[in-house]
């Protein structure tokens, strides 16, 4: 993450960034306020928002788990408007879009998962018609805009092979240019122009090859053979091929060395485990038949001042197949246990992959067994899996309690500056007459904030 980035333009972050930083701020956060540099309040703020990031943006849902996850977003929605009510109370009363997010449990109700209804694909296509307007001198950018985008549609059209209009006839482009793109071997040229998908479809299950490993026998001991989670009695004599990634039934990219959620037992009813990958291997002679070598976590506890689930690395192994791989998830090393400390000079920059004599801030990390579980990272498992993901111990708070809160800390705001106000016009005030009539639009305008308060809870019924 570019932190230095995003906190010299902290007002004018995409949405993009803004995910990102709901993934990140629990974790990051727990440690400063662990030193006193950041307050419970901020930090409880930032774990409501990544509460309710993860909540809404499941990409699909079941029948049986979609009333459960309507729940919880409800609840993640009433937990993140009670904690910005300490923050920021005049916000929620003063924003709309804080009103719109009151109906998305009934929008998603309506019209499926946010993801299909949500504006932030359409604003993505700002890029290419902004990159289209950088050789532009500002005097015409629409015409600019539109004769930029209009050649680079006849490139592609000439690229794939179509045809156009001249005085000798029908023309296309030679064999010769068409090898040249659909030869792959100029891929960045053809993603350039969008002739080719960037992001390969993966199939959940099937495994990377090592050009250089070398066949061998996996089930050579009885020790692999007992840590087996299914029979391999018709695989113990075949040769496997070392393999540098998996891809889990989420469809995740899982190298040597991810932490994932694995299903060791294969019963739909049962949580799943937290294990780290190690080694990844694939029958010569049966493609499909690929097994994960994975050193499992045990769980501990659930930590309130991180808001994750401790984990401890374990010695126990298990050697599982790859449809057992559910999703890849993220494990924070648990600073606050291990008692880490941040060294002002622990990392040294690099530029253009050299090590330069340039130092930043980093943590020093003290032990390598005990970490938390981020559950605001938003990878989603699949909805037949969702109950298979360790639960989690948020609060739940009513209707009635938000308001409750949000009501007071307004009245405490609006007295802050009430009292403010009044020793701005003492100070600066000399005559007794006008001191008293600022004391009387003082007493109105309160008057009127009081009739505000009295219509929060009509703002704020999401029922």
């Amino acid at each position: 993450m570019r932190a230095e980035y995003m906190i010299r333009h902290a007002k004018s972050l995409t949405g993009k960034e803004y995910k990102l930083l709901a993934q990140l701020m629990p974790v990051a956060l727990a440690m400063l306020r662990a030193r006193g540099e950041a307050t419970e309040v901020l930090h409880s703020a930032w774990i409501a928002l990544a509460r309710f990031a993860k909540a809404i943006t499941p990409p699909a849902f079941s029948r049986e788990s979609f009333d459960s996850q309507m729940e919880e977003l409800q609840n993640a929605l009433r937990h993140l408007f009670l904690t910005f009510a300490k923050v920021q109370p005049t916000s929620l009363i003063s924003k709309p879009k804080f009103h719109v997010l009151v109906h998305a449990v009934e929008s998603i109700r309506d019209l499926v998962p946010a993801h299909t209804f949500n504006t932030e694909r359409f604003e993505a296509f700002n890029t290419p018609i902004r990159n289209a307007s950088v050789n532009s001198n500002r005097q015409a950018p629409s015409r600019d805009i539109l004769s930029r985008l209009q050649d680079q549609e006849l490139v592609r059209h000439i690229f794939e092979g179509g045809y156009w209009s001249t005085d000798d006839g029908m023309r296309r482009c030679s064999e010769s240019t068409r090898h040249f793109i659909n030869s792959g071997q100029h891929s960045l040229i053809a993603q350039m122009w969008g002739l080719e998908q960037v992001k390969a479809d993966l199939s959940a299950g099937s495994a990377v090859l090592i050009a250089t490993g070398k066949p061998q026998q996996l089930f050579t001991s009885q020790d692999e053979v007992d840590i087996a989670t299914e029979p391999v009695d018709d695989v113990s004599q075949e040769e496997f091929r070392p393999c540098s990634a998996v891809v889990s039934r989420a469809k995740d990219h899982c190298s040597i060395g991810t932490d994932v959620l694995v299903d060791l037992d294969g019963d739909d009813n049962e949580e799943g485990s937290i294990g780290r990958i190690e080694e990844v291997w694939r029958c010569s002679t049966k493609a499909s038949r690929v097994y994960v070598k994975i050193r499992l976590f045990q769980t501990k506890s659930w930590s309130a001042r991180s808001a994750m689930t401790k984990l401890a690395l374990d010695s126990s192994r298990a050697i599982v197949p790859a449809s057992s791989v559910l999703v890849k998830v993220n494990l924070q090393h648990n600073c606050l246990k291990e008692k880490c400390k941040i060294d002002p000079g622990g990392r040294q920059v690099r530029q253009q992959r050299q090590l330069t004599g340039t130092t930043a801030p980093a943590i020093l990390h003290q032990g390598n067994k005990n970490y938390l579980l981020n559950h605001f990272l938003l990878r989603h498992p699949l909805p037949s899996d969702l109950a298979k993901f360790p639960p989690h111990a948020h609060p739940s708070y009513t209707d009635e309690e938000v308001v409750e809160v949000l009501v007071a800390e307004l009245r405490a705001h609006r007295k802050k500056g009430k009292g403010k106000k009044k020793a701005s016009r003492a100070s600066s005030s000399d005559d007794e007459d006008n001191e008293g009539s600022s004391d009387e639009h003082s007493d109105g305008s309160a008057s009127g904030g009081e009739g505000e308060l009295s219509d929060v809870a009509e703002e704020m019924d999401w029922q």
